[in-house]
């Protein structure tokens, strides 16, 4: 993974009755729905277009992308991305944005509304019928994601939407910090290391609490998560990945030595070896522990464990 660093942007303000930098507004506009941010879907809102239309431009994007937008809130980020893709799939999981999406979006024919959890979607769900797939490859993916949820939602859309020409989402400053973490740290895991293998990440602009309703308590940056060639291994054992680090991370102070009869239930290959020679492979030690091993290491343990790596290599 590499990490490209980018100076803060502020966007100017326009006006309109959904977008206003007059939190007051944004709050009446609410209520005329009778609507208040669910706390327990980690609900807090940009209300500010000019904003909303800095994070567009930042993503980079051709003009020719489809997208999915994950979490489409009031709508705001919605209509700014409609303005300039041909297609925006909206994702909303919260029943009460229903109506307000509705009445915003039914006549646009450029948006199409689905409501329901993100997290069970799959790309057959999400592809455009009408056109048989085959915009699948020119996607883009984004979202302002809650935080108690950013690390299933990536790692949904990452593996299992792994066509994509890049993920942009507006995360907690605090993500962020974590997912950039390198190997020995406590916060090193499992997605650390597949977004190391896999992507190039570029950090962008930051948001003040203050550009949110309600105010969260903490600042938030966007972050471009842009899909790298990786022919190690094949697209579709990304998802297979996945679950060997989480089951090699599930006890992560335990030592690999004791990580190891777990793995070889679940890689019966591990059986023909033991796990002084599989972790000696790439130079380790029995005791060293899963957040001390480095993305490259962790790799080429998953090819030997399904095979396609010898030992000897």
């Amino acid at each position: 993974m590499k990490l490209i660093l980018k100076n803060n942007l502020s966007g100017g303000y326009m006006s309109d009755h959904r977008y206003s930098n007059d939190r007051k507004d944004f709050a009446n506009y609410l209520s005329g729905y009778r609507l208040r941010p669910n706390h327990n879907l980690g609900q807090n809102f940009i209300y500010d277009k000019g904003l909303l239309q800095a994070m567009v431009a930042e993503m980079r994007l051709p003009p020719t992308c489809e997208i999915w937008e994950i979490g489409a809130g009031t709508g705001n980020l919605t209509a700014v991305l409609a303005e300039q893709f041909p297609r925006v799939t909206a994702i909303e999981i919260d029943p009460a944005l229903a109506r307000p999406l509705q009445d915003r979006f039914t006549s646009n024919p450029k948006v199409r509304l689905i409501f329901g959890d993100a997290l069970k979607l799959t790309a057959a769900d999400l592809a455009n019928s009408e056109e048989e797939n085959s915009i699948i490859d020119n996607i883009a993916v984004v979202g302002n994601l809650p935080y108690y949820i950013s690390t299933k939602l990536i790692e949904h859309f990452l593996l299992h939407f792994h066509t994509a020409l890049q993920y942009s989402f507006l995360v907690q400053q605090e993500f962020v910090d974590r997912i950039l973490t390198p190997a020995g740290s406590k916060n090193y895991g499992p997605l650390n290391i597949l977004l190391d293998n896999f992507t190039t990440i570029r950090k962008g602009m930051t948001l003040a609490a203050t550009d949110f309703m309600p105010q969260p308590s903490v600042s938030s940056t966007l972050i471009h998560i842009i899909p790298q060639p990786n022919s190690q291994i094949d697209k579709s054992t990304w998802p297979d990945y996945r679950n060997f680090l989480h089951l090699a991370f599930a006890q992560r102070r335990k030592t690999m030595h004791n990580t190891y009869a777990r793995l070889q239930r679940e890689y019966p290959l591990l059986n023909n070896t033991n796990d002084l020679e599989w972790l000696a492979g790439v130079g380790l030690k029995p005791q060293i522990r899963p957040e001390a091993i480095t993305p490259e290491n962790w790799l080429t343990l998953y090819k030997t464990a399904i095979g396609i790596e010898s030992m000897a290599e």
